[in-house]
């Protein structure tokens, strides 16, 4: 009677060092026996929990990174929506400048020059909207 109990005691310490039930050979069928399938279905349910235990860690991991790449993504998005305002308002800057310099070119064969150039500055510059315009 003892030898099954020594041997199903030895297969539960053994149990904690590996981490598996391994069910003893030769047990009788009697209660012990009956015990030790218990044991045996126990771990499983353990092993399988812990399973799914880590498992939900990974996810949440992968969740947390995909968040903060999408954070990321998000914050770079905004930096490249800044350059082209950016760019945006250098181009316009660009046109208005050539648009000047190209009067001003053309003003410097007229006679003229200082009458001509003063209303063409307030036609381009001084306008109610403050937005260039030629009239």
């Amino acid at each position: 009677m003892l030898r099954p109990v020594k041997a199903l005691n030895t297969a539960v310490v053994q149990s904690r060092n590996t981490g598996t039930f391994s069910m003893p050979a030769g047990m009788a069928d009697n209660e012990i026996r009956f015990l030790a399938t218990t044991f045996d279905k126990v771990f499983k349910q353990l092993e399988a929990y812990d399973q799914l235990k880590s498992e939900i860690a990974q996810r949440k991991q992968v969740e947390a990174d995909l968040r903060e790449s999408e954070a990321n993504e998000r914050k770079k998005s905004q930096e490249l929506e800044q350059t082209l305002g950016e760019l945006r308002r250098t181009q316009t800057q660009l046109v208005q400048s050539e648009k000047c310099r190209a009067w001003d070119t053309w003003l410097q064969g007229s006679r003229t020059k200082s009458t001509i150039r003063s209303i063409l500055f307030m036609a381009i510059f001084i306008t109610p909207t403050n937005t260039p315009r030629i009239y």
